[in-house]
């Protein structure tokens, strides 16, 4: 009886694996290379809740606990101005994507490196 037990719980464990994803970089202005303190770096995945996060006074930022795997949208706040958002794959692990926004015509525009 407790030989079933067992196998059962791996069972549910192999079957629901508790994977994650963190995003992390840093985020600066391509017009003077500087960091964009204050920034807010949005995401929004599948299946979960937006995050988002602010970025710091060295430009970086992260999200954590993401879920893995993933096709999410990303994109980053100046208020009061927003870009558009930019698909990136979550993956499994850490993953550091850093972004360079553009001010063109009035609009803000991100590209990630």
């Amino acid at each position: 009886m407790a030989m079933k037990k067992t196998i059962t719980l791996f069972l549910l464990v192999a079957a629901f694996p508790c994977s994650a994803a963190d995003l992390y970089g840093r985020v600066w202005t391509a017009q003077n290379a500087k960091p964009a303190v204050g920034a807010i770096v949005h995401i929004a995945c599948p299946n979960a809740q937006p995050q988002h996060t602010t970025v710091d006074q060295y430009g970086r930022y992260r999200l954590t606990r993401l879920p893995a795997k993933q096709n999410c949208q990303l994109s980053v706040e100046v208020p009061p101005q927003q870009t558009e958002p930019v698909t990136v794959y979550s993956g499994s692990g850490s993953k550091d994507i850093n972004i360079e926004l553009y001010k063109s015509s009035g609009a803000l525009t991100l590209l990630l490196r």
